[in-house]
Order: C-alpha cells, then sequence, then structure tokens
C-alpha cells in the first residue's frame, strides 16, 4: 500500500505542537490534536483507495473536520480545491465539471439542499441565498457534520476512527500541483489558480515579514485565512460573518483579538459604528492588515479616527499573494499620482509594460491555470503601474472591466451571458459605481427588454439562472443600451451616469 507523503507545509503546523491552532464556539484545539487527527484519517483515506494526485473537492466551513481533512489530504499527497458553495449553480457546476474531482468533502447541510427541492425553497426564503453541493456522480462523496444522519452517503465519521495501523512517510515533492483556487471565473473558461505547496510557503514566509507581534490572535470566517493564520503561527477564532456590528466589537474584545485581516468593505461597517457612538476599536487590537481590494485615503482617515495601532496595506492577488505592503500612515501621507502600495518583497521581479500594465514573477507565482497546460514567464496582473523615483509601487487603475466586491473580483463577462439567456431580456450590462461612504462598489445591472426589474431579479437571485451570491446586483434598472465608436461598444460612461443619477450613488 502507498506511504503517506512528508512536506515542509506539515512542518509548520508541528513547530509549535502544543500551541492553540483553532478557537471555535469556545472550544480550542492544539496543533498536536489536528497532526493526530489528520494522521489517522490518512491512513484511512489510503486505505479507501484515495491515491497520490487524486483531486479532491473540500466544500466544508472552516472547523475542526474542515482541518483534519485538508491535512490530511496534504498527507496523502492529493490536488485539493476550496471550491465556494455560495454561488449560482451555473457557475459552481462549471468548475466542478472542469476540475472533475475523484473524492468530495461536502457539509451534509450542502447535501440536504441539494435532496430535499423544499428545504432549499425555505432556506431560500429565509435567507436569500441559492445554496447547495450539485450532484456530481463521478465522484465519491463523504458526507461531514456533527449530526449527520443522511442516508445512502458514506460519512466522515466512519473515516475518523483511531486505527491501530501505520503507514510510513515518504518523500513528497513541495513544487508538484497541491492546490486549485478558483477565481470568479472568464467569460470562456473558469480561472482555477494552481499552486504548489512551495509557492504557499514562500508567501507564509513574507506574511511572516507582516506579521511581527508574538502570540497574535487573529479572527475569520474564510477558509483560506484559517489555514493562512494557523501556518503562521497564529491562533485563529471562528466568527460568524453575519454578526452584528456591536458583537463582533464584543467578540473583537472578549477574545483578546490581536489582529485583523479584512479587505475595507468588512472594516466600515465596525468603523461607521465606533464613529457614531464616538467609541474606539477594543484596545487589545493591535494590528489590521488590509487587503483583497483597493485602500483609498479617506478609509484610511475614518480608520484613524477609531483605531491607534499598526495598519499594513497589503497589495496580491491569488496568483501571487503578497507583492508589496505599505504602513498605513505613509500610505496616508503620500500625495503624489496613484496608489502608492510600497516596495516589492525579496523575489518578487514585476515590470512594467509599454501600455503600463504591470508584469509578474516571483517564488510565490501559481503554476498555471487549471485548464491551461502552463503558464508564460511574466503573468500579466490586468493592474495598471509605475514605479516611483524610491523604487515604490503605484497602481494607476485596471485595465479591463472588472468590478472589485469586497475581496473578489466579478467579471461581467461571466455573469451577462447567463442573464442575456433569461426569456425577456434583449441585452443585460453589469457595471460597477465606487461608493465612498461603504468603501466598495455598487453592482448596477442595466438591461434592455420586456421582463421587468423585480422579476429579473428573482430569476438572477434563484433558480437556473442564479449567479453567484456575491454577483447579485444591488440595483436593476430597464434603460436603452447605447452602444457607440465603429466598434459599437457599450457606452458605460452614459450607462453609470444615468446609474447614479436614478439610485442616488
Amino acid at each position: 500500500m502507498e506511504g503517506l507523503y512528508k512536506s515542509e507545509l506539515l512542518k509548520l503546523l508541528n513547530k509549535s505542537p502544543d500551541g492553540i491552532a483553532l478557537i471555535d464556539k469556545g472550544f480550542s484545539y492544539q496543533n498536536n490534536e489536528l497532526e493526530i487527527l489528520s494522521q489517522n484519517l490518512a491512513v484511512s483515506l489510503r486505505k479507501a483507495g484515495l491515491k497520490s494526485n487524486d483531486r479532491v473537492v473540500l466544500a466544508h466551513a472552516p472547523n475542526k473536520d474542515f482541518l483534519t481533512i485538508f491535512f490530511s489530504l496534504i498527507k496523502c499527497g492529493a490536488i485539493i480545491s476550496l471550491i465556494d458553495p455560495e454561488m449560482g449553480m451555473q457557475n459552481y457546476e462549471q468548475k466542478l465539471k472542469q476540475f472533475d474531482p475523484h473524492w468530495c468533502f461536502v457539509d451534509h447541510r450542502l447535501i440536504l439542499l441539494r435532496k430535499y427541492l423544499i428545504l432549499r425553497w425555505l432556506y431560500y426564503k429565509k435567507t436569500g441565498k441559492q445554496l447547495y453541493f450539485p450532484k456530481y456522480s463521478k465522484s465519491r462523496i463523504i458526507s461531514c457534520g456533527k449530526n449527520n444522519f443522511l442516508l445512502g452517503t458514506e460519512k466522515l465519521k466512519h473515516f475518523l476512527k483511531p486505527s491501530k495501523d501505520k503507514l510510513n512517510f515518504q518523500e513528497n515533492r513541495d513544487e508538484k500541483e497541491f492546490l486549485v483556487i478558483y477565481t470568479s471565473g472568464t467569460l470562456s473558461e473558469p480561472k482555477g489558480v494552481v499552486h504548489s505547496k512551495k509557492n504557499l510557503i514562500n508567501s507564509l514566509h513574507s506574511l511572516k515579514k507582516i506579521l511581527t507581534e508574538e502570540d497574535q490572535r487573529g479572527v475569520t470566517h474564510l477558509p483560506h485565512f484559517v489555514l493562512l493564520g494557523i501556518m503562521s503561527s497564529v491562533t485563529i477564532s471562528l466568527w460568524d460573518q453575519h454578526l452584528k456590528v456591536e458583537k463582533k466589537l464584543r467578540f473583537i474584545k472578549d477574545e483578546q483579538i490581536t489582529t485583523l485581516f479584512n479587505p475595507p468593505a468588512e472594516l466600515t461597517p465596525l468603523i461607521d459604528h465606533c464613529l457614531a457612538k464616538n467609541i474606539r476599536f477594543p484596545s487589545n487590537l493591535k494590528h489590521i492588515i488590509i487587503g483583497a481590494a483597493p485602500v483609498l485615503i479617506s478609509f484610511l482617515k475614518s480608520l484613524r479616527k477609531v483605531y491607534f495601532g499598526r495598519i499594513t496595506c497589503a497589495y496580491g492577488m491569488i496568483e501571487n499573494p503578497i507583492i508589496t505592503y505599505i504602513d498605513g500612515d505613509k500610505k496616508l501621507a503620500y500625495k503624489g499620482k496613484g496608489d502608492i502600495v510600497g516596495k516589492l518583497l525579496p523575489n518578487i521581479q514585476l515590470k512594467i509594460a509599454k501600455d503600463d500594465e504591470i508584469l509578474l514573477h516571483s517564488n510565490q507565482i501559481y503554476l498555471r491555470y487549471w485548464h491551461q497546460t502552463k503558464r508564460g514567464k511574466w503573468h500579466e496582473t490586468g493592474d495598471l503601474g509605475t514605479f516611483l523615483k524610491d523604487g515604490q509601487l503605484a497602481l494607476l487603475g485596471r485595465k479591463k472591466n472588472v468590478i472589485v466586491r469586497t475581496s473578489l473580483n466579478i467579471y461581467p463577462g461571466l455573469y451577462e451571458p447567463i442573464i442575456n439567456q433569461i426569456k425577456g431580456v434583449k441585452e443585460a450590462v453589469m457595471i460597477g459605481i465606487y461608493n465612498h461612504k461603504k468603501n466598495d462598489e455598487y453592482i448596477v445591472l442595466a438591461f434592455e427588454g420586456d421582463i421587468n426589474e423585480k422579476d429579473l431579479m428573482e430569476k438572477v437571485s434563484f433558480g437556473k439562472y442564479s449567479l453567484d451570491k456575491r454577483a447579485i446586483p444591488d440595483f436593476i434598472f430597464k434603460t436603452k443600451i447605447l452602444h457607440k465608436g465603429r466598434q459599437l461598444k457599450v457606452d458605460f460612461e452614459k450607462l453609470r451616469t444615468d446609474a447614479s443619477k436614478q439610485f442616488g450613488i
């Protein structure tokens, strides 16, 4: 029988075996506990037939079981994809079909919502979310969950039983394909970004240059932040992203959270609440790292009114997690051209093309996109930029039409073809309009056709034509879609002007 694999990534988990990795609903889990559980699970999965390089989807909320599965899959040498279930079904099914997994570890609630239409309908009516795991007959599906009574499915708990059998470790090349992270997609193909363990280890080393404080405690609801935090020796607490602002601030204080990593839009409600109540962020919070979306000066000015600790603004992308970072106060003091994002980290190579696009290469860079066989040496980021006299990088905008929503890049070209399939829609155009109060972009759907706005919103929110929930438009308006120029391109400027007037944004 094939053995288990060693990895430098696992050594990061075992560096502080007695340290607390995760706190969830008051329960603490140590690194050595996760190591033992993941070892037992890896042995069971090997016996059940999981092989090196098997493709595995992990659709599970971040908790102890999620981490146990993830680290066991590293030991087994699997290729893992964290495909987010909170997206439109066409989008999700397309990604699932492209990745073509051998195994799927799925939260049992997602399977329940798939099997029972009435439950799915009730869930949608209550939450407005179109959420379930699509049926994929090629995969071996393992149902996960504490109270898992699903009939006819294999259950994670049956694989977690302690085993006396031992499998020896084999050496594993950390340069091999390991993790596939899907972006919000493109017009023709879903875009799965393929990383090796070595890429991510290099990103973790870069992250540690930012995380210089001792005994840090972070909080998140996102799986990849859980993994990055734990492997950077940060104790991670889990919280519900839908907590009210007052409860989030109380959570930060009660759990003695020292470090936050958020895009501006997630911090803005906390800032607004503190400004309205004339209070400050809890004093135990020492470091806020802001990334995954543009960080505007107006946002930093508001944050500085309610928080006096360290601020770091990071610039990166899924293809290369950390490229630069800069102190928030230095960013505030900058008066020059563009959005200053700091000096390049070591091992980052960057050049500016003739059209000002940033081209990138580094030891963190992704291996390829899943639908392609290889990538070129230089990654075309789609960001426009320039080098300043002191060697710092300043961003000048985006090359292509993309809406940046919280921490997600939303490509209209992915969703417009879906909307245009809806009966009564002649032409649909998605645009983004930045709102300085929210520090985020509104999504506006302009359309021409016979269907009314209410019915169109219902169709893009639920059912056959549903979109990724984070791409659901904030505003929909019926209008004449004008085209201009020899190539008859959509007149985006007029659409943005009309939408801003109609909705006051």
